[in-house]
């Protein structure tokens, strides 16, 4: 009989022998639970060390202790600008403003002189000058602000050339210079002279600033032109009366071709025989200035 009374042998549980169950279970729960309460430890300090950290960090700020470095305590002790320091400062910021004013109008004068100042637009002229028509309008109150920008540095350019070009010469050859100075800058500096004899007939007005500029420019000029007309004697009213003559009869004839050109009207005059003609004349008076009759 088996051990059962049935005479069967007695059955194996689940046909094979196991370990406990419950045991097994617990172990591995006991081992998790200790991994997870490392953690749990090892975040505790973590927060804990920067915690600690900050404290240190803002006790440091506020216990009037210096650990700044060399550097920072250069940077800090370094004196600021004051009084005199101050003025030559913003008076280098201003003339760094006015420079790029100036080259952002030159970049701008090609098209000013094919288009004028009405037909210009701000897209366009901005893009000239690689700028946005924001950052053009940062430089410029408006397109006639610009326009009289452009003017002004064209006068001063122009007005530059003329006075090395009479620089030297005496009496009538002054005048030729003048006469072959214009002549040469209509060629080389076609925009900027273009734009120098639209200003005349622009209804724009320039700055106090611009008039002075420009101004300089052609007084410098004329005292330049009527110095070689007296020479060898010092410039006298004579001598000034003709410079300042020569040069608005010798632009007024190059103003009256521009006009004529653009207009399309009429046409072209003969600018070269009218300079002839003019040139003649103008020879013709300095020859009798009174510094040459002595």
């Amino acid at each position: 009989m088996g051990a059962n009374g049935t005479g069967r042998p007695a059955a194996r549980a689940g046909g094979r022998r196991t370990s406990s169950p419950t045991e097994a279970d617990r172990l591995a729960a006991n081992a998790g639970g200790g991994r997870r309460s490392s953690q749990r430890s090892q975040r505790s300090e973590g927060s804990k060390s920067t915690a600690g950290n900050t404290r240190r960090s803002s006790n440091a700020r506020t216990d009037g202790s210096d650990r700044s470095t060399p550097i920072d305590r250069r940077l800090s002790s370094s004196p600021k600008p004051e009084g005199s320091d101050r003025a030559a400062a913003s008076a280098g910021g201003e003339r760094r403003h006015e420079l790029r004013r100036q080259a952002i109008a030159r970049a701008c004068i090609e098209r000013l002189s094919l288009e004028g100042l009405e037909a210009g637009r701000l897209e366009t002229l901005a893009a000239d000058a690689g700028l946005s028509r924001q950052n053009l309008l940062f430089y410029f109150r408006d397109k006639a602000d610009l326009w009289a920008e452009a003017a002004t540095c064209a006068a001063e350019e122009i007005f530059a050339i003329l006075t090395r070009l009479v620089a030297g010469e005496a009496g009538p050859a002054a005048i030729r210079a003048v006469r072959r100075g214009l002549d040469e800058v209509a060629r080389v500096l076609p925009a900027a002279f273009a734009v120098h004899l639209d200003a005349a007939a622009t209804a724009t007005r320039a700055s106090a600033t611009q008039q002075q500029r420009a101004s300089t420019a052609q007084q410098t000029f004329l005292a330049a032109l009527a110095a070689a007309l007296a020479s060898p004697a010092p410039a006298n009213d004579p001598s000034q009366r003709l410079a300042r003559l020569a040069t608005l009869t010798f632009l007024a004839h190059h103003r009256a071709a521009r006009a004529h050109q653009r207009s399309g009207l009429a046409p072209d005059l003969p600018l070269a025989a009218d300079l002839d003609l003019a040139e003649l004349h103008l020879v013709g008076a300095a020859r009798t200035l009174p510094s040459r009759s002595r």
